[in-house]
């Protein structure tokens, strides 16, 4: 106890005393919770789960499109072209991208597919080649009915 406390006094859950003969007790920072009272320490939220504010009792899920290291207090969100599913998000690679776009192993970073391609599938690794004859009219196509005809001009008469 510190100098003219009588006794210690027992942290709730979501805060902890940081030593022996603290008085105070301190909320658990963002990214940590504590679960049980009179704890000297917090734990870290898990892959996957976050939390925003100090002094809490659980973490939350990873929302959708989002990652979540371990510890963290606020969700990264995942690149442009790439999706994670609620709760699933443990870290960049958790990442998978998305109809239209590729990568070497399915997750992000991911690129665009280029004109004249396109994937149907999220995590895919290349894109599919259109028709012979037939391209896409811009990136990041999904399905093989975006591929249409090359028009060829008319050959000029002069």
């Amino acid at each position: 106890p510190t100098e003219g406390a009588s006794k210690c006094t027992q942290c709730s859950a979501g805060h902890y005393a940081p030593g022996k003969g603290f008085a105070t007790c301190l909320p658990c920072p963002p990214g940590t919770i504590q679960t049980v009272s009179g704890a000297s320490e917090c734990q870290e939220c898990g892959e996957g789960t976050h939390q925003r504010l100090e002094g809490k009792t659980e973490c939350q899920d990873c929302p959708e499109r989002y990652y979540c290291v371990e510890g963290s207090a606020e969700p990264v969100g995942c690149p442009a072209g790439s999706w994670s599913d609620f709760g699933m998000g443990k870290r960049l690679e958790s990442c998978q991208c998305l109809g239209g776009f590729f990568s070497p192993n399915g997750t992000a970073p991911c690129s665009a597919c280029d004109i004249g391609t396109f994937q149907p599938d999220q995590g895919a690794s290349s894109c599919v080649a259109c028709e012979s004859g037939k391209t896409t009219s811009s990136h990041s196509s999904v399905l093989a009915d975006e591929c249409q005809l090359v028009e060829t001009p008319p050959p000029s008469s002069t």
